[in-house]
Formats: C-alpha cells, sequence, structure tokens
C-alpha cells in the first residue's frame, strides 16, 4: 500500500506540468502589456493573488462546481479594463480550462476510488485488530480477505497459525526477503550482526532469544531516528516513542494508526507490584524480569513485522516526496 501511494504521486506529476505550460504562456500575454504591470496598477495584482488562492480552494469541491468557479477566478484574472480600454484573454481562458477539465475529472475520480477503497480496508483493519493483529503491508491481502469473510468462525488461534503458517513457508522466505531490505537504511544496518543472529534463532524455535533483540532493535532505532532527522532526545523512550508517533501519523493515518494500535499494547504501563495487570507481551514486564511466557513464535513473528512497518515510517520520513 505504501508503495502504491507513493507510485501514484509520481504518476500525477506529469500532468501538472501541462498546468504549468498554460500558466506560462498566460504570463507571456502580460509581459506585452508593460505598463499594466506600474505601480498605480498593484492593486489589480493584489486582486489577482487573491483570485488565485479561491483557484486552489475551488479545486477541492465538487467537480461540475469546481469548472465554474474555476472559470469565473480565470474571467477576473484575464479579463479587465484599463484606462477604458478592455482587456480580454479568452482564448488563454478557455485554454487552461479544457486542458483542467481532464486533470480535474481524474482527480475527482481518484478521489472517490480512493474513498471507496479506504472504507474497504478500514473494516478489514478493524478486523484484524479485533484478532491482536493490523494490516501488515507485508501479508497478502488474499489472507486478510479470508480472515474478513471468515471473521464469525475463526478464533484467535486460528488466525495466528493462518499468519505465522505464511511467514513460516519455505524456510521463511518472506521474512528473510523483508529483513534483507532493511540494510537500505543505516538505522537498521548497524544491528546486522544481531538481525541474523535473532532471525536465526527465530527459525530455530528459540524465540527466548529472538525476542529480546528485536525489542531493542525498536527503542533504539526510534532514539536515532529521532535524534538525527529531528534532534529530539529524551531519557525516557514513552516520550520519545510519542514524538515519533506523531511524525508518523502524518504519512497515513489509515495505515498507521492501526499499526500503532497494536504497536502500543507491547507498551502498554506495567506495575511491578502488580505483575499479572499486564500480559506477557509487553516491553517493560520484559525487561522488568516479570515475564516468563513472552518466548511465543507470534511474540516474535508480530515485533519482526512491527519493525518492518517502522522501516517503512523511517524511509518516508528520511525521504519525504515533495510535491
Amino acid at each position: 500500500i505504501s508503495e502504491s501511494i507513493i507510485k501514484a504521486q509520481y504518476a500525477l506529476a506529469p500532468t501538472m506540468g501541462i498546468v504549468n505550460e498554460t500558466i506560462k504562456n498566460y504570463y507571456s500575454e502580460i509581459n506585452a502589456i508593460r505598463d499594466i504591470l506600474q505601480p498605480i496598477n498593484m492593486e489589480y495584482v493584489k486582486t489577482t493573488l487573491e483570485s488565485q488562492e479561491a483557484l486552489r480552494n475551488a479545486m477541492n469541491n465538487g467537480i461540475q462546481s469546481n469548472i465554474q468557479v474555476f472559470g469565473a477566478e480565470l474571467n477576473k484574472i484575464l479579463n479587465f479594463t484599463y484606462n477604458d480600454k478592455s482587456f480580454n484573454f479568452v482564448n488563454v481562458q478557455q485554454d487552461i480550462i479544457d486542458k483542467m477539465r481532464p486533470f480535474l475529472l481524474e482527480a475527482q475520480q481518484i478521489l472517490f476510488a480512493r474513498k471507496n477503497i479506504s472504507d474497504n480496508l478500514n473494516k478489514k483493519a478493524k478486523t484484524m485488530l479485533q484478532f491482536g493483529w493490523w494490516f501488515v503491508n507485508s501479508l497478502p491481502i488474499k489472507i486478510i480477505n479470508y480472515i474478513y469473510k471468515n471473521k464469525e468462525t475463526l478464533k484467535q488461534e486460528d488466525v495466528d497459525k493462518i499468519i505465522s503458517n505464511y511467514y513460516e513457508s519455505d524456510e521463511c522466505k518472506e521474512l528473510e526477503e523483508i529483513i534483507n531490505g532493511w540494510n537500505e537504511l543505516d538505522y537498521f544496518s548497524k544491528w546486522k550482526s544481531k538481525v541474523k543472529d535473532a532471525f536465526y534463532a527465530h527459525k530455530l524455535g528459540m524465540y527466548s532469544l529472538s525476542v529480546p533483540v528485536w525489542t531493542l532493535m525498536i527503542e533504539g532505532i526510534i532514539r536515532d531516528f529521532m535524534r538525527e532527522k529531528y534532534d529530539i532526545t529524551a531519557y525516557k523512550f514513552g516520550i520519545l516513542y510519542k514524538n515519533f508517533k506523531e511524525k508518523a501519523e502524518k504519512l497515513d493515518g489509515f495505515i498507521v494508526s492501526y499499526t500503532f494500535n497494536c504497536m502500543d499494547s507491547f507498551y502498554v504501563r506495567f506495575n511491578p507490584e502488580n505483575p499479572d495487570g499486564a500480559c506477557d507481551f509487553s516491553r517493560h514486564k520484559i525487561f522488568h524480569g516479570q515475564a516468563v511466557n513472552y518466548d511465543t513464535e507470534i511474540n516474535s513473528l508480530k515485533l519482526i513485522l512491527y519493525l518492518d512497518e517502522l522501516f517503512y515510517m523511517v524511509l518516508s520520513l528520511k525521504n519525504p516526496i515533495i510535491a
């Protein structure tokens, strides 16, 4: 999903080139009557700039009203009177409208499609959350669809087994490819030797060794990234985690929010005086030595997949797409 969103942004870029070329032609027309731009006429220039802002706002509403308002605002800019002489750029105005119309129509279709897709994915993400999972980036949609369609009859253990079977297949080939991809970021590659050991332990079923390594990595990577990218440091990890979430949630509210809903449960508050108040899959309970049954395949797998989600969040925040 993350890759699809980034590709869509690149796909829209050529369309904007049409608009830029038309605007450039418009300014060429204006340049032919330089006296219009004398100080005495700055009120007109001010009105033009205000119209441009209204024009941008208009593009965010319904398609038909968009085109009507779009034409009206262009009319203010391109048709005016100066020294009792009328200036009319009808051809330029119509050219802009004609070239913008397909772009507006396509944008409207994309918005409708995205709304329908978002609603559909939202329902499935809620179902995954009910079973203690999220809309896992690397999990095939057909598996998520199966869980969603059979949510009334499946149990927690069934869903865990379905997901673990997928990642266990072919000697954990999918997980190996995921982990190899992390080397693209220095925040992850510095853990390369530990990752190798932890993944080896995971494949052998030695989860008491893999879980602590994945847990340390999550905290270490977030600390390193927040310090380097935003110059934010803190003694308590909870503060950094909250700051990181605020940054990441700007990427894609839907995808990120469900991921954090699951990750948050791993960082739930823990009271050492009442250790049974939290489940064993708890960062604080594990490192306070109160979690005895933390070493399960599902816990180790979830942490690997948390790290993979973290990888894409950090990658996107580190190299944002500038529109």
